[in-house]
């Protein structure tokens, strides 16, 4: 795995936790449930179902009539050797914004004026979503999904002063309001100050984990590096300046060296900026090399080309594939530079570096008196990879699940009845906290398939919690199981929600302690139980179960033994009016489930990065697939037949900026095809640095 930029011994693939320096300051309802934008690595989240995947295709062999366990569809037919070649740069002004089209050699092939006046265009690292301002401006940085068929609904948030710097996986960005650094969300609800003094521009590292700031000190404008609040490789936690102040720099524009992604291990960061020559003070347009993967590897900026004067400070832009660079040249008489300006586009030369002797063309003039505001290129990745995980049937699914975890990580198994809902459903926070898989086996004897997920994934003496009766799971497989060596342990209970408070219980063992939060839902309308388990899993909080509008006494006894700092969050309508009375409750509801299962999303994550989609008619598919999503902190949407339903489609439009995986539980009985097309195309476009069919 590959080492962040700034700091050699930092571990990659790490969960971000907050800074010091930056806390949480949600958008929205406060409780343990709304916390910062950091969340479950996307580059863990990749290379868990790469590896996972790689493990499922070694391990199952090809059965004659079977369906294919793992199937793969609508990537690119060979591995990209490269990020593909963008065209596409906007030129942004107070009043318009202009589209350049860009050859390979760096010259333009044409320009357009936009038909949308907009101003401070940034595009998501998909090219798939864009965040602007209106002209007239209406207050807001808008950030719209970008739509073949247009008519795609746009979000507001506080304008920013400047382009808002989007993180590498699209889950995010970065806004400056009146000298404030806040980075936010795709979803709303999520933000988070970033507690850095006289800020006016940013750029955030291709690892997520890091944000290079230019401020106004007191002896002049710097670049500092600190923190960023994203997803992503874990980075420095405290702010260094990295020596440039000699050089009055401007905005800084952040890229990877070319050709290479984060999970490489051997590439460099390049950093440039517009500043000025310390020792005669003319303009120039810097790019610093970085020379080792420490904050000591910048401090050494080579000049590139002469930029005439200093315009506004504004960044320049490295293109998707990193090996072009644009920048405004000031061309104005003596003593008016800025009064005209040009846009040039200079390419990479030999040695991976940008130097002054590589090809410099002038691909736009513009309009005399007419300032740029922002320049931004946009990327033209792949669709959204489409996996599907099938199987024969219910257990065969449930089983192929299993092997996207690490068998040298994983310490216990959760099985659960096929036949037993309630039971598999609640069991999902419990194999969160355990590090395992959800399998489901046959109730009176232990088949093949079910035998091999779990001696593929636990070591023999392993732990097997057994969650249900001897109805869901008879004693016969439990003695079949410890035959194979296995340490057998079953949390049981006369009733379903006996079986679900109990699971609570043995939660609170492997947590070591009562929780900050319970999730409640329908004992007997399954999907509401089905979505809140990632959502649940993400707080280390069990999912209990209400007798239509009330509560069994197993649930109100747990309920009442937590404190009353705890949350407790209704899920659906039953749920939702079995702890009416009790004030600690927050409701998250819906319409229809399908409209549950998204406001779960809404109400509980930040972004994510893999749609994962469930049938909203049957569970046995889907919980299995609840629980791998949760190990990866990712929700669970549903469909409904052919259809993706309107709060589906809703979803991933939002959060298309960091969809780069689609994946369906289910044969396409349960997921049909149609259903998962029209997810693919919601989904939007990989993101360059963490895409599965990028480098």
């Amino acid at each position: 795995m590959h080492r962040p930029p700034l700091v050699a011994a930092a571990t990659a693939a790490a969960v971000l936790a907050l800074p010091a320096s930056a806390t949480a300051e949600p958008l929205g309802p406060t409780g343990p449930a709304v916390h910062g934008l950091a969340g479950r690595s996307d580059a863990d989240v990749v290379r868990r179902l790469l590896d996972g995947a790689e493990r499922l295709e070694r391990t199952v062999p090809e059965r004659p009539g079977a369906p294919a366990p793992f199937v793969v569809g609508g990537a690119p037919e060979a591995p990209w050797d490269e990020v593909p070649f963008s065209p596409l740069l906007t030129v942004g002004t107070p009043t318009s914004s202009t589209l350049v089209r860009v050859a390979r050699d760096g010259s333009a092939t044409g320009t357009a004026t936009s038909e949308r006046p907009l101003s401070d265009l940034s595009s998501a690292p998909g090219g798939d979503a864009e965040a602007y301002r209106t002209v007239p401006s209406d207050g807001t940085t808008r950030v719209a999904p970008l739509l073949r068929d247009g008519g795609a609904t746009s979000l507001g948030y506080p304008a920013s002063d400047v382009p808002v710097a989007w993180s590498p996986a699209g889950d995010g960005f970065v806004t400056t309001v009146d000298g404030r650094l806040v980075a936010r969300s795709t979803n709303p609800r999520f933000s988070t100050p970033i507690d850095v003094e006289d800020a006016t521009a940013a750029a955030v590292s291709p690892y997520g984990g890091e944000l290079f700031v230019r401020r106004q000190a007191e002896d002049g404008p710097t670049l500092v590096v600190g923190p960023a609040p994203f997803s992503g490789f874990e980075g420095t936690t405290s702010w260094t300046d990295l020596g440039l102040s000699a050089y009055s720099p401007g905005a800084p524009a952040v890229g990877q060296e070319p050709g290479l992604g984060v999970f490489a291990g051997d590439e460099l960061t390049y950093l440039a900026f517009t500043g000025t020559d310390p020792a005669d003070g003319t303009a120039h347009l810097y790019v610093d090399h970085q020379d080792d993967f420490t904050a000591s590897g910048y401090g050494s900026p080579e000049r590139v080309a002469d930029v005439g004067a200093i315009c506004g400070g504004l960044a320049p832009a490295f293109s998707p594939d990193r090996r072009m660079l644009a920048h405004v040249v000031a061309v104005g008489p003596t003593g008016a530079e800025c009064s005209e300006l040009e846009v040039h586009v200079r390419s990479l030369g030999t040695g991976r570096r940008y130097r002054a002797s590589t090809p410099d063309h002038t691909v736009w003039t513009v309009p005399a008196g007419t300032p740029v505001t922002s320049l931004d290129w946009r990327a033209q990745n792949p669709a959204a990879a489409e996996w599907r995980l099938d199987g024969a049937h219910r257990y065969e699914v449930s089983a192929f699940t299993a092997f996207f975890y690490d068998p040298d990580s994983v310490d216990a198994v959760v099985l659960a009845g096929g036949r037993s809902p309630a039971d598999a459903l609640t069991a999902v926070p419990l194999a969160a906290a355990l590090g395992g898989p959800v399998v489901l086996t046959r109730p009176t004897v232990l088949g093949w398939d079910t035998l091999v997920a779990i001696e593929s994934t636990l070591a023999p003496g392993g732990t097997v919690h057994v969650v249900g009766g001897t109805a869901s799971v008879s004693p016969r497989v439990v003695r079949q199981l410890r035959e194979w060596g296995y340490t057998v342990r079953r949390t049981g209970g006369e009733t379903r929600y006996d079986v679900a408070a109990n699971v609570a219980r043995r939660l609170d063992v492997v947590r070591g302690g009562s929780p900050d939060a319970a999730f409640v839902a329908s004992g007997t309308a399954f999907t509401d139980a089905l979505v809140a388990g990632p959502a649940a899993a993400s707080l280390d909080a069990p999912v209990l179960l209400s007798r239509g509008s009330s509560l069994p006494a197993a649930t109100r006894d747990y309920l009442a033994s937590l404190g009353t700092d705890a949350e407790v969050f209704a899920v659906g309508g039953e749920g939702a009016d079995s702890v009416a009375g009790d004030p600690r409750t927050e409701v998250v509801g819906g319409a229809t489930r399908y409209e549950v299962a998204g406001n779960v999303a809404d109400r509980f994550f930040a972004g994510w990065s893999v749609l994962a989609l469930a049938d909203g008619r049957s569970w046995p598919d889907a919980v299995s697939g609840g629980a791998l999503m949760a190990s990866v902190g990712q929700p669970l949407l549903l469909t409904r037949g052919r259809t993706l339903p309107e709060p589906t489609r809703g979803q991933a439009l939002r959060t298309r900026a960091s969809l780069d995986l689609v994946l369906a539980f289910g044969g396409s009985a349960s997921v049909p095809q149609a259903a998962l097309d029209a997810a693919v195309v919601a989904a939007g476009d990989q993101t360059t640095y963490f895409g599965l069919d990028l480098p």
